[in-house]
């Protein structure tokens, strides 16, 4: 009977409507029958407009959802590679421009993207898997983890790395998953700090593989086996890192405490080495191209904390002299520290490659300000300001023989950047908060001098309910209301 109904889903509104209710009456057929047609009933529907379409497209969709939840599970596997399989056959039709009539019978897709079919679902998916506590908790990060494993397995398709961003999303509806009643917020984030790990291991693992494991390892030649490790962490949002974070570094406990706390140092080693910013000499060892230290500076700002913490406010599940590595000490402080004490002339043969490390010290200095929290320590943001400041005051040789001039020049140019996004930053940060206390009412453009005068007056209200603590949003007022 569940065979029959799927042939026909769609086709009146009652049937819709009970399939909405009862999606579970799909549940024991192979998941090679009901994907591809709920898939095909999905885009077919998409591709319409009307309220039957709609209704038809919802009633796939629960089904698809059900599916999902029962089978993320046991059989995160078959389920990954069965909706990679079919969406793939979505792209295939597009990429070669065929309309409905020109392809064969068994290539017989709806004109859609893998991209926008994704986007019909996966955000059901993910609250489900996220919230629903009937299931299983390692759910959301096995379906996550096997796609991950494909991606790697045919890195020349982007359906599954299509499908996975689908599914995490951008991270913006995390806040408020978190921010409900206790029991549901401790449920939701055990589980983003499950798949966090659980992705952060799949790929330090492949790191491991592409590059080995010390400075002196050589680099596998296939470009894209190096990068695909670091494409994957990038596409995890950075809030789930942040979650991360709070719960390494407060006081709720997890079993993978310090196991967490191992993978992410061994991350930073990975990005250091990538970056070069700690020992020198030794970028000679090994080359890596420019793309990988792009995207080593960016996860630096993503994926560790970006300053360390104070010794009471680490969890005491972690061992004495155990701690996290941050952004700020194996990155940012080692590159600055190292071009300050440098002599600028041509005679100093290492200068271009310590401008180098010190322009990726920026870069992941302004990709954080993009990606921090309101509520972070951001008592980092002044070590920056220190060295950005010093460094646009330093002025060129007008010495045209002078190599380093175009270097310093670059440097300062990341610096005024560097600024730049920290006021934009604080502009952001105190709309939001006017919009937050107007119940999201929307605020009228004033002028920037004008929002920037109530910045002393919030300072002073944030510095009573925060303590000792500088937050990001109070150390970016306090640089522009100095």
């Amino acid at each position: 009977a569940g065979k029959e109904l799927l042939t026909i889903i769609g086709s009146n509104s009652y049937l819709c409507q009970k399939i909405r209710t009862k999606p579970g009456m799909f549940s024991s057929l192979p998941l090679s029958l009901t994907i591809p047609r709920l898939l095909s009933s999905t885009a077919s529907a998409s591709s319409s407009n009307g309220v039957s379409s709609a209704k038809a497209s919802s009633a796939a969709c629960t089904v698809l959802t059900d599916i999902v939840e029962r089978y993320a599970a046991t059989n995160a596997d078959m389920l990954a590679k069965i909706l990679i399989d079919e969406l793939s056959k979505y792209d295939e039709g597009a990429s070669k421009g065929q309309s409905k009539t020109e392809r064969s019978p068994e290539h017989d897709y709806p004109m859609i993207s893998s991209n926008a079919l994704c986007a019909k679902f996966t955000g059901s998916w993910r609250r489900s898997l996220l919230e629903n506590p009937a299931r299983e908790s390692n759910a959301y990060a096995n379906i996550l983890v096997e796609i991950g494993n494909i991606m790697f397995q045919i890195p020349q398709s982007s359906v599954p790395l299509t499908l996975f961003g689908a599914i995490v999303g951008d991270g913006s509806d995390i806040q408020g998953l978190l921010s409900k009643n206790q029991g549901a917020s401790c449920h939701c984030e055990a589980r983003i700090f499950r798949v966090t790990l659980d992705l952060l291991e799949l790929s330090l693992d492949k790191l491991k593989k592409s590059t080995g494991t010390s400075r002196q390892s050589l680099p596998t030649p296939n470009l894209f086996s190096r990068l695909s490790p670091l494409l994957l962490l990038r596409r995890i949002p950075s809030s789930y890192f942040r979650t991360l974070h709070r719960i390494l570094i407060g006081t709720r406990h997890q079993s993978d405490n310090k196991r967490a706390v191992r993978m992410i140092n061994e991350l930073s080693d990975f990005l250091v080495a990538r970056l070069d910013v700690e020992t020198k000499g030794h970028h000679q060892h090994i080359t890596f191209t420019a793309e990988e230290r792009q995207l080593s500076a960016e996860l630096a700002a993503r994926c560790l904390p970006f300053v360390g913490s104070r010794k009471q406010d680490v969890n005491e599940n972690l061992e004495v002299g155990e701690s996290l590595n941050c952004c700020f000490d194996r990155v940012c402080a080692p590159a600055f520290t190292e071009l300050l004490e440098s002599r600028f002339g041509p005679s100093d043969c290492s200068m271009e490659e310590t401008f180098k490390r010190a322009r990726a010290a920026v870069y992941a200095a302004c990709h954080y300000v993009s990606v921090a929290e309101d509520n972070e320590n951001g008592i980092g943001i002044f070590g920056i300001l220190a060295f950005v400041l010093k460094v646009i005051s330093i002025e060129p040789t007008d010495n045209q023989g002078n190599a380093y001039d175009g270097h310093l020049i670059q440097l300062q140019t990341g610096c005024i950047d560097f600024i730049t996004l920290c006021l934009i930053s604080c502009v952001q940060r105190q709309l939001q908060c006017e919009q937050d206390r107007e119940g999201g009412s929307r605020l009228s453009n004033g002028p920037l001098v004008q929002e920037l005068s109530t910045l002393n007056e919030v300072k002073k209200s944030d510095s009573t309910s925060t303590g000792s603590i500088k937050t990001v949003r109070m150390a970016l007022i306090e640089v522009f209301s100095l």
